[in-house]
């Protein structure tokens, strides 16, 4: 267990004191329910704080010796127990303080990095072509039943699943991915990746266009069809992928060959994208598979 904390230092009522620290509690506690002050916390501090430009860590472990569901930070201790460090002559005062960072984990020293593990994710990949789809995977280290995501230049721009599939991007550029995730409550955290996603251009050969290099005919296909590769780039290793609208590959093929068949049975009806790949070059073309 980990928090920081600030004194706020507020005007009229300028004091320190010591004692601060966290009670964890099987039932909620609120105004006309206050905790108790019976001078037991689970982690507290016995120095004063009185620092307001930085913040003091109070961390320790304990063992749990209930099924303990709410955390209440403030001080559990009478006037008797608690020392008190008074500014500008007052005779009493009522402390403040900020408090940020907290951090419950079954082992003390995960708290440390828990800024990095609360809330992550990944991508399948991040340096596409455009036209291409990718797969993203959250990864929280507490339940989140609500996952809200914002792809820029992405096709679905948004989505509410855990570990959204198919997100497609068809125009190059830098794209940002945001993943806001909360509690029935509202509780969450949102991790921001700027730039994550590199969407490039597709690179042509010796000036031609692509309709050069790449045909496939007939598109759509209600029979069998064909991929042709022209042939002043035959005799060249292609490698050939056909992916699904979901990222999903369904066929991969090499070949040296400036003509190659594909068996419509093969594929379901649906949209797939096409890419073919030789040397450090890339086209991307979409295939219409019909009844």
């Amino acid at each position: 267990m980990r928090i920081k904390v600030s004194s706020a230092n507020k005007i009229g009522q300028r004091c320190a004191t010591n004692k601060t620290g966290v009670l964890f509690s099987t039932v909620p506690y609120s105004y006309s329910n206050p905790p108790p002050r019976n001078n037991f916390a689970h982690i507290y501090t016995d120095s004063i704080i009185t620092d307001t430009a930085g913040w003091t860590t109070i961390s320790g472990t304990f063992v749990a010796d209930s099924a303990y569901e709410y955390i209440i930070i403030g001080n559990f201790f009478d006037n008797s127990h608690t020392d008190t460090l008074l500014f500008d002559s007052l005779t009493f005062c009522v402390p403040y303080y900020y408090i940020d960072d907290v951090c419950v984990a079954i082992d003390s020293n995960n708290c440390s990095q828990a800024q990095y593990e609360v809330i992550n994710y990944n991508a399948s990949d991040t340096n596409i072509t455009v036209g291409e789809c990718i797969n993203f995977t959250s990864q929280t280290i507490f339940y989140y039943p609500n996952f809200q995501w914002f792809f820029s230049g992405g096709d679905p721009s948004n989505s509410t699943l855990q570990n959204p599939t198919g997100i497609c991007y068809d125009t190059s550029g830098l794209y940002s991915v945001i993943l806001i995730v909360s509690d029935s409550s509202g509780c969450g955290d949102t991790i921001v990746k700027n730039d994550y996603i590199k969407v490039n251009i597709i690179n042509t050969i010796n000036d031609y266009s692509l309709q050069d290099f790449i045909i496939i005919y007939p598109n759509p296909v209600r029979t069998n069809t064909a991929i042709n590769i022209k042939s002043n780039i035959k005799n060249k290793n292609l490698l050939i992928n056909i992916y699904d609208l979901l990222g999903r590959e369904i066929k991969q093929m090499e070949t040296n060959e400036n003509f190659i068949k594909i068996n419509k049975n093969s594929l379901s009806d649906g949209i797939y994208i096409v890419k073919v790949s030789i040397k450090n070059q890339i086209f991307i073309v979409k295939l219409i598979v019909l009844n």
